[in-house]
Protein backbone atom coordinates (compact mmCIF):
# COMPACT_ATOMS: atom_id res chain seq x y z
CA UNK A 1 0.00 0.00 0.00
CA UNK A 2 2.84 2.37 0.83
CA UNK A 3 4.43 1.75 -2.56
CA UNK A 4 1.23 2.78 -4.30
CA UNK A 5 0.82 5.87 -2.10
CA UNK A 6 4.33 7.05 -2.98
CA UNK A 7 3.22 7.41 -6.60
CA UNK A 8 0.85 10.19 -5.58
CA UNK A 9 3.65 12.49 -4.35
CA UNK A 10 4.92 13.50 -7.84
CA UNK A 11 1.30 13.99 -8.93
CA UNK A 12 0.61 16.36 -6.02
CA UNK A 13 3.61 18.57 -6.74
CA UNK A 14 2.88 18.40 -10.48
CA UNK A 15 -0.64 19.67 -9.85
CA UNK A 16 0.83 22.37 -7.62
CA UNK A 17 2.99 23.63 -10.49
CA UNK A 18 0.02 23.61 -12.87
CA UNK A 19 -1.82 25.83 -10.40
CA UNK A 20 0.59 28.66 -11.26
CA UNK A 21 -1.02 29.10 -14.70
CA UNK A 22 -4.52 29.28 -13.19
CA UNK A 23 -6.16 32.46 -11.83
CA UNK A 24 -5.05 33.22 -8.27
CA UNK A 25 -6.50 36.54 -7.21
CA UNK A 26 -9.20 38.99 -8.37
CA UNK A 27 -9.22 42.70 -7.53
CA UNK A 28 -12.41 44.76 -7.59
CA UNK A 29 -13.58 48.19 -6.46
CA UNK A 30 -17.16 48.64 -5.24
CA UNK A 31 -18.28 45.60 -7.20
CA UNK A 32 -16.48 46.58 -10.42
CA UNK A 33 -13.79 44.15 -11.59
CA UNK A 34 -10.31 45.70 -11.92
CA UNK A 35 -7.86 42.89 -12.68
CA UNK A 36 -7.19 39.16 -12.36
CA UNK A 37 -3.72 37.69 -11.89
CA UNK A 38 -2.46 34.15 -12.34
CA UNK A 39 0.26 32.73 -10.13
CA UNK A 40 2.76 32.97 -12.98
CA UNK A 41 2.00 36.69 -13.41
CA UNK A 42 2.64 37.30 -9.72
CA UNK A 43 5.91 35.38 -9.98
CA UNK A 44 7.24 36.99 -13.17
CA UNK A 45 5.51 40.37 -13.02
CA UNK A 46 3.23 41.70 -15.75
CA UNK A 47 1.70 44.80 -17.30
CA UNK A 48 -2.05 45.35 -17.23
CA UNK A 49 -4.19 47.59 -19.42
CA UNK A 50 -6.92 49.67 -17.76
CA UNK A 51 -9.48 52.15 -19.02
CA UNK A 52 -9.05 55.63 -17.60
CA UNK A 53 -11.84 57.98 -16.59
CA UNK A 54 -11.85 59.57 -20.08
CA UNK A 55 -11.89 56.28 -22.02
CA UNK A 56 -8.17 56.17 -22.75
CA UNK A 57 -6.20 52.98 -22.10
CA UNK A 58 -3.52 53.12 -19.44
CA UNK A 59 -0.68 50.67 -18.81
CA UNK A 60 0.35 49.79 -15.28
CA UNK A 61 3.36 47.65 -14.42
CA UNK A 62 2.98 45.03 -11.69
CA UNK A 63 6.30 43.96 -10.14
CA UNK A 64 7.26 40.39 -9.36
CA UNK A 65 6.35 39.08 -5.90
CA UNK A 66 9.44 37.62 -4.16
CA UNK A 67 7.29 35.35 -1.99
CA UNK A 68 5.62 33.99 -5.13
CA UNK A 69 9.05 33.25 -6.61
CA UNK A 70 10.01 31.38 -3.43
CA UNK A 71 6.79 29.33 -3.48
CA UNK A 72 7.33 28.31 -7.11
CA UNK A 73 11.01 27.42 -6.51
CA UNK A 74 10.17 25.23 -3.50
CA UNK A 75 7.33 23.56 -5.43
CA UNK A 76 9.74 22.69 -8.26
CA UNK A 77 12.20 21.31 -5.68
CA UNK A 78 9.42 19.16 -4.21
CA UNK A 79 8.55 17.76 -7.64
CA UNK A 80 12.19 16.82 -8.30
CA UNK A 81 12.63 15.13 -4.89
CA UNK A 82 9.34 13.24 -5.18
CA UNK A 83 10.93 10.86 -7.70
CA UNK A 84 13.43 9.67 -5.07
CA UNK A 85 11.76 6.66 -3.43
CA UNK A 86 12.97 6.19 0.15
CA UNK A 87 11.82 6.91 3.65
CA UNK A 88 14.03 9.93 4.27
CA UNK A 89 12.73 11.67 1.15
CA UNK A 90 9.20 11.41 2.50
CA UNK A 91 10.21 13.45 5.54
CA UNK A 92 11.97 16.02 3.35
CA UNK A 93 8.91 16.34 1.10
CA UNK A 94 6.71 16.86 4.13
CA UNK A 95 8.95 19.71 5.26
CA UNK A 96 8.98 21.18 1.72
CA UNK A 97 5.19 21.11 1.62
CA UNK A 98 4.94 22.81 5.02
CA UNK A 99 7.42 25.57 4.07
CA UNK A 100 5.60 26.21 0.77
CA UNK A 101 2.26 26.31 2.62
CA UNK A 102 3.64 28.88 5.08
CA UNK A 103 5.11 31.09 2.33
CA UNK A 104 1.83 31.00 0.42
CA UNK A 105 -0.04 32.26 3.49
CA UNK A 106 2.55 35.04 3.90
CA UNK A 107 2.01 35.98 0.24
CA UNK A 108 -1.74 36.12 0.84
CA UNK A 109 -1.22 38.45 3.80
CA UNK A 110 1.12 40.71 1.78
CA UNK A 111 -1.35 40.99 -1.12
CA UNK A 112 -4.14 42.02 1.25
CA UNK A 113 -1.91 44.55 3.04
CA UNK A 114 -0.73 46.15 -0.22
CA UNK A 115 -4.30 46.36 -1.53
CA UNK A 116 -5.47 47.98 1.70
CA UNK A 117 -2.71 50.61 1.69
CA UNK A 118 -2.71 51.50 -2.01
CA UNK A 119 -6.48 51.25 -2.41
CA UNK A 120 -7.15 53.13 0.85
CA UNK A 121 -9.56 50.40 1.96
CA UNK A 122 -11.86 50.40 -1.10
CA UNK A 123 -10.16 47.57 -3.01
CA UNK A 124 -11.63 44.08 -2.50
CA UNK A 125 -9.47 40.98 -2.89
CA UNK A 126 -10.92 37.58 -3.80
CA UNK A 127 -8.89 34.40 -4.28
CA UNK A 128 -9.59 32.15 -7.26
CA UNK A 129 -9.43 28.41 -7.91
CA UNK A 130 -5.68 28.34 -8.61
CA UNK A 131 -4.77 29.72 -5.19
CA UNK A 132 -7.04 27.42 -3.20
CA UNK A 133 -6.05 24.34 -5.21
CA UNK A 134 -2.38 25.12 -4.58
CA UNK A 135 -3.03 25.56 -0.86
CA UNK A 136 -4.80 22.17 -0.71
CA UNK A 137 -1.96 20.56 -2.70
CA UNK A 138 0.57 21.61 -0.08
CA UNK A 139 -1.67 20.29 2.71
CA UNK A 140 -1.98 16.99 0.84
CA UNK A 141 1.81 16.83 0.41
CA UNK A 142 2.37 17.30 4.15
CA UNK A 143 -0.25 14.71 5.15
CA UNK A 144 0.78 12.09 2.56
CA UNK A 145 4.52 12.27 3.13
CA UNK A 146 4.07 12.47 6.90
CA UNK A 147 2.03 9.26 6.75
CA UNK A 148 4.63 7.53 4.56
CA UNK A 149 7.45 8.54 6.88
CA UNK A 150 5.88 7.51 10.19
CA UNK A 151 4.44 4.24 8.83
CA UNK A 152 7.68 3.08 7.26
CA UNK A 153 8.96 -0.37 8.20
CA UNK A 154 12.31 1.09 9.26
CA UNK A 155 11.70 3.22 12.38
CA UNK A 156 14.19 5.81 13.41
CA UNK A 157 14.95 4.14 16.75
CA UNK A 158 16.07 0.98 14.97
CA UNK A 159 18.56 2.95 12.90
CA UNK A 160 19.94 4.71 15.97
CA UNK A 161 20.24 1.43 17.89
CA UNK A 162 22.05 -0.24 15.00
CA UNK A 163 24.49 2.65 14.73
CA UNK A 164 25.31 2.65 18.46
CA UNK A 165 25.70 -1.16 18.50
CA UNK A 166 28.05 -0.97 15.53
CA UNK A 167 30.21 1.62 17.28
CA UNK A 168 30.32 -0.49 20.44
CA UNK A 169 31.25 -3.73 18.62
CA UNK A 170 33.93 -1.89 16.69
CA UNK A 171 35.47 -0.71 19.95
CA UNK A 172 35.47 -4.24 21.40
CA UNK A 173 37.63 -5.58 18.54
CA UNK A 174 40.65 -3.73 19.93
CA UNK A 175 41.33 -4.74 23.55
CA UNK A 176 43.67 -2.50 25.52
CA UNK A 177 47.41 -3.58 25.52
CA UNK A 178 47.55 -3.41 29.31
CA UNK A 179 45.16 -4.84 31.87
CA UNK A 180 42.22 -2.59 32.12
CA UNK A 181 42.11 -0.54 35.27
CA UNK A 182 38.67 0.48 36.43
CA UNK A 183 38.26 4.22 36.14
CA UNK A 184 35.46 6.06 37.77
CA UNK A 185 33.69 8.11 35.09
CA UNK A 186 31.35 10.82 36.26
CA UNK A 187 27.78 9.98 35.37
CA UNK A 188 27.16 13.36 33.71
CA UNK A 189 30.21 12.90 31.45
CA UNK A 190 29.12 9.39 30.47
CA UNK A 191 25.61 10.54 29.66
CA UNK A 192 26.92 13.45 27.58
CA UNK A 193 29.30 11.18 25.63
CA UNK A 194 26.47 8.76 24.95
CA UNK A 195 24.26 11.62 23.75
CA UNK A 196 26.97 12.89 21.38
CA UNK A 197 27.55 9.40 19.99
CA UNK A 198 23.83 8.93 19.46
CA UNK A 199 23.50 12.31 17.73
CA UNK A 200 26.49 11.65 15.45
CA UNK A 201 25.10 8.26 14.55
CA UNK A 202 21.68 9.71 13.74
CA UNK A 203 23.19 12.47 11.54
CA UNK A 204 25.31 9.90 9.70
CA UNK A 205 22.25 7.76 9.05
CA UNK A 206 20.12 10.74 7.89
CA UNK A 207 22.47 12.78 5.74
CA UNK A 208 19.82 13.53 3.12
CA UNK A 209 17.35 14.81 5.71
CA UNK A 210 19.92 17.00 7.48
CA UNK A 211 21.23 18.49 4.23
CA UNK A 212 17.68 19.19 3.01
CA UNK A 213 16.75 20.99 6.23
CA UNK A 214 19.97 23.03 6.12
CA UNK A 215 19.45 23.88 2.44
CA UNK A 216 15.86 24.99 3.06
CA UNK A 217 16.96 27.16 5.97
CA UNK A 218 19.68 28.79 3.87
CA UNK A 219 17.19 29.38 1.02
CA UNK A 220 14.71 31.06 3.37
CA UNK A 221 17.44 33.28 4.83
CA UNK A 222 18.61 34.31 1.35
CA UNK A 223 15.04 35.08 0.23
CA UNK A 224 14.48 37.18 3.35
CA UNK A 225 17.75 39.10 3.00
CA UNK A 226 17.35 39.80 -0.72
CA UNK A 227 13.61 40.41 -1.05
CA UNK A 228 11.81 40.80 2.29
CA UNK A 229 14.14 42.65 4.67
CA UNK A 230 13.37 46.37 4.71
CA UNK A 231 16.12 48.73 3.53
CA UNK A 232 15.26 52.36 4.42
CA UNK A 233 18.03 53.85 2.26
CA UNK A 234 17.03 51.86 -0.80
CA UNK A 235 13.34 52.61 -0.20
CA UNK A 236 14.01 56.35 0.18
CA UNK A 237 15.93 56.46 -3.10
CA UNK A 238 13.28 54.42 -4.88
CA UNK A 239 10.46 56.77 -3.83
CA UNK A 240 12.48 59.87 -4.78
CA UNK A 241 13.23 58.37 -8.19
CA UNK A 242 9.53 57.70 -8.71
CA UNK A 243 8.71 61.35 -8.02
CA UNK A 244 11.58 62.53 -10.23
CA UNK A 245 10.57 60.38 -13.21
CA UNK A 246 6.96 61.50 -12.79
CA UNK A 247 7.90 65.18 -12.81
CA UNK A 248 10.04 64.71 -15.90
CA UNK A 249 7.21 62.94 -17.69
CA UNK A 250 4.76 65.66 -16.67
CA UNK A 251 7.12 68.39 -17.89
CA UNK A 252 7.51 66.67 -21.26
CA UNK A 253 3.76 66.29 -21.72
CA UNK A 254 3.11 69.87 -20.67
CA UNK A 255 5.83 71.18 -22.98
CA UNK A 256 4.30 69.40 -25.98
CA UNK A 257 0.77 70.60 -25.22
CA UNK A 258 1.78 74.21 -24.60
CA UNK A 259 3.82 74.26 -27.81
CA UNK A 260 0.62 73.29 -29.61
CA UNK A 261 -1.21 76.08 -27.76
CA UNK A 262 1.46 78.64 -28.78
CA UNK A 263 1.11 77.54 -32.40
CA UNK A 264 -2.63 78.17 -32.18
CA UNK A 265 -1.91 81.69 -30.92
CA UNK A 266 0.32 82.30 -33.91
CA UNK A 267 -2.46 81.03 -36.19
CA UNK A 268 -4.89 83.56 -34.67
CA UNK A 269 -7.19 80.97 -33.07
CA UNK A 270 -7.84 83.06 -29.92
CA UNK A 271 -9.65 86.41 -29.92
CA UNK A 272 -10.12 87.07 -26.21
CA UNK A 273 -8.06 86.67 -23.08
CA UNK A 274 -10.80 84.72 -21.32
CA UNK A 275 -10.97 82.04 -24.01
CA UNK A 276 -7.18 81.68 -24.18
CA UNK A 277 -6.81 81.43 -20.39
CA UNK A 278 -9.65 78.89 -20.22
CA UNK A 279 -7.96 76.75 -22.87
CA UNK A 280 -4.65 76.85 -20.98
CA UNK A 281 -6.44 75.87 -17.75
CA UNK A 282 -8.24 73.05 -19.55
CA UNK A 283 -4.99 71.62 -20.91
CA UNK A 284 -3.34 71.64 -17.49
CA UNK A 285 -6.45 70.16 -15.87
CA UNK A 286 -6.62 67.36 -18.45
CA UNK A 287 -2.97 66.51 -17.93
CA UNK A 288 -3.38 66.40 -14.14
CA UNK A 289 -6.26 63.94 -14.50
CA UNK A 290 -4.59 61.72 -17.07
CA UNK A 291 -1.26 61.54 -15.27
CA UNK A 292 -1.45 58.98 -12.45
CA UNK A 293 2.25 58.56 -11.74
CA UNK A 294 2.18 61.26 -9.08
CA UNK A 295 -0.61 59.45 -7.17
CA UNK A 296 1.35 56.20 -7.45
CA UNK A 297 4.51 57.88 -6.15
CA UNK A 298 2.57 59.41 -3.24
CA UNK A 299 1.04 56.02 -2.39
CA UNK A 300 4.50 54.43 -2.47
CA UNK A 301 5.88 57.18 -0.22
CA UNK A 302 3.08 56.73 2.34
CA UNK A 303 3.46 52.95 2.26
CA UNK A 304 7.22 52.97 2.80
CA UNK A 305 7.13 55.76 5.37
CA UNK A 306 4.42 54.03 7.43
CA UNK A 307 6.54 50.86 7.59
CA UNK A 308 9.22 52.77 9.52
CA UNK A 309 6.94 54.53 12.00
CA UNK A 310 8.07 53.69 15.53
CA UNK A 311 11.74 53.22 14.62
CA UNK A 312 13.45 56.61 14.82
CA UNK A 313 16.72 55.51 13.22
CA UNK A 314 15.21 53.79 10.17
CA UNK A 315 12.80 56.70 9.70
CA UNK A 316 15.73 59.11 9.70
CA UNK A 317 17.63 56.94 7.19
CA UNK A 318 14.58 56.77 4.92
CA UNK A 319 13.94 60.54 4.96
CA UNK A 320 17.63 61.38 4.53
CA UNK A 321 17.97 59.09 1.52
CA UNK A 322 14.72 60.46 0.08
CA UNK A 323 15.85 64.10 0.42
CA UNK A 324 19.35 63.43 -0.90
CA UNK A 325 18.08 61.61 -3.98
CA UNK A 326 15.54 64.35 -4.68
CA UNK A 327 18.27 67.00 -4.57
CA UNK A 328 19.98 65.15 -7.41
CA UNK A 329 16.87 65.14 -9.60
CA UNK A 330 17.20 67.62 -12.47
CA UNK A 331 14.47 68.41 -14.99
CA UNK A 332 16.05 69.27 -18.36
CA UNK A 333 12.70 70.60 -19.63
CA UNK A 334 12.22 73.11 -16.81
CA UNK A 335 14.01 76.05 -18.48
CA UNK A 336 12.27 75.51 -21.82
CA UNK A 337 8.91 75.15 -20.11
CA UNK A 338 9.32 78.37 -18.11
CA UNK A 339 10.32 80.27 -21.25
CA UNK A 340 7.32 78.88 -23.13
CA UNK A 341 4.95 79.85 -20.32
CA UNK A 342 6.35 83.37 -20.27
CA UNK A 343 5.57 83.65 -23.98
CA UNK A 344 2.05 82.35 -23.40
CA UNK A 345 1.50 84.79 -20.52
CA UNK A 346 2.54 87.71 -22.75
CA UNK A 347 0.28 86.59 -25.58
CA UNK A 348 -2.68 86.05 -23.23
CA UNK A 349 -2.27 89.54 -21.72
CA UNK A 350 -2.05 91.02 -25.21
CA UNK A 351 -5.61 89.89 -25.99
CA UNK A 352 -8.75 91.88 -25.05
CA UNK A 353 -10.65 90.56 -22.07
CA UNK A 354 -13.95 90.48 -24.00
CA UNK A 355 -14.95 90.42 -27.63
CA UNK A 356 -15.21 93.88 -29.14
CA UNK A 357 -12.54 95.53 -26.98
CA UNK A 358 -9.80 97.19 -29.01
CA UNK A 359 -7.12 97.15 -26.30
CA UNK A 360 -6.94 94.85 -23.32
CA UNK A 361 -7.70 96.52 -19.99
CA UNK A 362 -5.10 96.39 -17.25
CA UNK A 363 -5.57 93.53 -14.84
CA UNK A 364 -6.77 95.05 -11.57
CA UNK A 365 -5.94 93.93 -8.08
CA UNK A 366 -9.59 93.03 -7.56
CA UNK A 367 -9.62 90.75 -10.59
CA UNK A 368 -6.48 88.99 -9.41
CA UNK A 369 -8.04 88.40 -6.01
CA UNK A 370 -11.13 86.84 -7.59
CA UNK A 371 -9.18 84.69 -10.04
CA UNK A 372 -5.49 84.45 -9.03
CA UNK A 373 -4.63 82.47 -12.19
CA UNK A 374 -5.23 85.58 -14.35
CA UNK A 375 -1.79 86.88 -13.32
CA UNK A 376 1.18 84.47 -13.49
CA UNK A 377 2.74 83.41 -10.20
CA UNK A 378 6.42 82.75 -9.69
CA UNK A 379 8.56 80.96 -7.11
CA UNK A 380 10.76 83.50 -5.34
CA UNK A 381 13.44 81.20 -3.90
CA UNK A 382 15.72 78.30 -4.82
CA UNK A 383 15.07 74.78 -3.57
CA UNK A 384 11.46 75.57 -2.57
CA UNK A 385 9.73 72.31 -1.68
CA UNK A 386 6.64 71.27 -3.66
CA UNK A 387 4.66 69.06 -1.26
CA UNK A 388 1.77 66.64 -1.67
CA UNK A 389 0.01 68.06 1.42
CA UNK A 390 -0.09 71.52 3.08
CA UNK A 391 2.18 70.41 5.90
CA UNK A 392 5.90 70.15 6.60
CA UNK A 393 5.26 66.40 6.98
CA UNK A 394 3.87 66.16 3.44
CA UNK A 395 5.81 64.23 0.82
CA UNK A 396 8.25 66.40 -1.17
CA UNK A 397 7.38 65.85 -4.82
CA UNK A 398 9.82 68.34 -6.29
CA UNK A 399 12.11 71.29 -5.48
CA UNK A 400 11.55 74.48 -7.49
CA UNK A 401 14.24 76.79 -8.75
CA UNK A 402 13.84 80.55 -8.46
CA UNK A 403 11.63 82.07 -11.13
CA UNK A 404 9.62 78.91 -11.89
CA UNK A 405 6.14 79.86 -13.12
CA UNK A 406 3.19 78.12 -11.48
CA UNK A 407 -0.60 78.35 -11.52
CA UNK A 408 -2.19 79.39 -8.24
CA UNK A 409 -5.37 77.46 -7.39
CA UNK A 410 -6.03 78.55 -3.82
CA UNK A 411 -4.46 80.63 -1.04
CA UNK A 412 -4.45 78.90 2.34
CA UNK A 413 -3.12 79.85 5.76
CA UNK A 414 0.64 79.70 5.31
CA UNK A 415 0.36 77.64 2.11
CA UNK A 416 -0.57 78.07 -1.55
CA UNK A 417 -2.25 75.33 -3.57
CA UNK A 418 -0.69 75.38 -7.04
CA UNK A 419 -0.57 73.37 -10.25
CA UNK A 420 2.74 72.73 -11.97
CA UNK A 421 3.16 70.58 -15.09
CA UNK A 422 -0.27 69.08 -14.46
CA UNK A 423 0.58 68.12 -10.85
CA UNK A 424 -1.33 69.73 -7.98
CA UNK A 425 0.48 70.35 -4.70
CA UNK A 426 1.39 72.91 -2.07
CA UNK A 427 4.23 75.36 -1.40
CA UNK A 428 4.84 77.80 1.42
CA UNK A 429 3.14 81.15 0.82
CA UNK A 430 6.44 82.90 1.70
CA UNK A 431 7.87 81.83 -1.67
CA UNK A 432 5.03 82.64 -4.11
CA UNK A 433 4.86 86.01 -5.84
CA UNK A 434 2.35 87.30 -8.40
Amino acid sequence: MQASLKKFSPAIFGIALICFILPWVNFSCQGQHIATFTGLQLVAGTTIQQHGMFGQRQSQKVDSEPLGVAVMAITALGLALSFVKNRKTSLVLGIVGFVAFTLLLLLKSKIETDASIQGQGIIQVEYAIGFWLLLMSFIAAVVLNGYLYFHSKEPVQATITQTVSSLQSHALQFPPPFPATPIETPRATADFSKLIATLVGWIAANKLLVSSIAGTAVLLIVVYKLFLQADPVKDGKRVAEAYCECNKANSQRMLEREKELLARFDAGSFKTRTVAQSELNRIESDLSQLTKCNDEAAALYNKKRSSYVGDEQTMYDFMAAFSQEQSLCTDDQEVALNDLRSQLAVKIRSLPMYAGEVTPPATSTEQIAVNPSIAPAFISGDGVRFRAEPSTEGAIMYKFSKGTQVEVLEWLEGWVKIRHNGTVGYVSSDFVRQ
